[in-house]
């Protein structure tokens, strides 16, 4: 390794270049042959060592010994002058370095190919689209079939076979298939397309709940029977309720019965939204009576109620 620094001797015996003395002539500088020396070594690290031939071996001037960011083009033996955007580039056959442009290609004729539009036969920027067709929409970042938009027209014969459908479209099909090819029904149902019930076969067991069952009513002073939900309803009292009726068909007849807890309740019903004509009388508490009220409908909102009493 070179000699990092040129240190200024002070003295003839300090230093790694020749002292010339504080004065001329005053005697303390370094000999003649001592500072030619000194030289000699300096020239050797900076041209380098020679071999017998007089070829420099280890210049001074390498890779280790080269201060950062000093070299600039001024110092390269370059052929042409530097051009922004282009490139440095060795030019073996010239033995110079050379500016060159390498990458600022461009495109001047784009076509756009099966499927796709934009396209540029000039220098103009060229942006490639898919072509949206039927059934087919083209979004920002990709491309899906239209709802609805593949119907027979769009597939050729036997193209979707059962493998080409999902498990839940196949177990769809299998379904409703097992439906429509059900042959061992009765007489109950009739008909080869359209099913039809026959006469005479719905009995009491195929009836909904709201014709077959009994509902409990906890008393309330607004309480509605909905006609929905049971055939029969009861309650036990001991205020004045107000009843509303809700969810009513026309011909269908409901029975609430009402049983008197302590002979204080009464008993009245919601003329607000209903329409009532009561066929036989108020109704009167009694303590312990157990009161029935059948209410049929005869038109929306519209109510014939009759109503009787009897002990517990």
């Amino acid at each position: 390794m070179a000699t990092a620094n040129l240190n200024e001797p002070t003295s003839a015996s300090d230093g790694n270049i020749p002292y010339i003395g504080a004065t001329a002539d005053d005697g303390t500088g370094n000999t003649l042959r001592e500072a030619i020396d000194r030289i000699n070594t300096r020239l050797r690290e900076i041209y380098g060592a020679q071999d017998g031939s007089n070829v420099v071996q280890t210049p001074f001037v390498d890779a280790d010994n080269i201060k950062d960011g000093v070299i600039t083009e001024a110092k390269l033996d370059i052929s042409n002058a530097a051009v922004n955007g282009y490139i440095l580039s060795w030019n073996n056959t010239a033995g110079q370095f050379e500016w060159k442009q390498e990458f600022d290609g461009d495109i001047t004729s784009i076509v756009a190919g099966d499927g796709l539009t934009g396209s540029s036969l000039d220098t103009d920027d060229a942006t490639l689209n898919v072509g949206a067709g039927t059934g087919i929409t083209v979004n920002a970042d990709d491309i899906q079939i239209t709802d609805g938009g593949v119907d027979t027209t769009q597939l050729a014969d036997n193209a979707v076979t059962a493998d080409k459908l999902a498990d839940s479209i196949n177990s769809e099909i299998a379904l409703n298939s097992a439906k429509l090819t059900n042959a061992t029904h009765t007489g109950d149902v009739t008909g080869s397309t359209a099913l039809t019930i026959a006469n005479d076969v719905v009995d009491y067991d195929k009836l909904a709940g709201e014709f077959t069952t009994a509902s409990a009513l906890i008393a309330a002073t607004d309480l509605d029977v909905d006609f929905s939900t049971a055939a029969v309803f009861t309650t036990t009292s001991s205020i004045a309720m107000d009843l509303n009726f809700t969810n009513a068909e026309i011909g269908q007849v409901k029975t609430i019965v009402v049983t008197d807890s302590g002979g204080t309740s009464s008993l009245t019903f919601d003329t607000a939204t209903n329409t009532v004509v009561n066929l036989n009388g108020t109704y009167s508490a009694t303590a312990g009576a157990v009161n029935y009220i059948q209410a049929q409908c005869i038109a929306a909102n519209s109510f014939i109620l009759t109503i009787s009493q009897a002990a517990a």
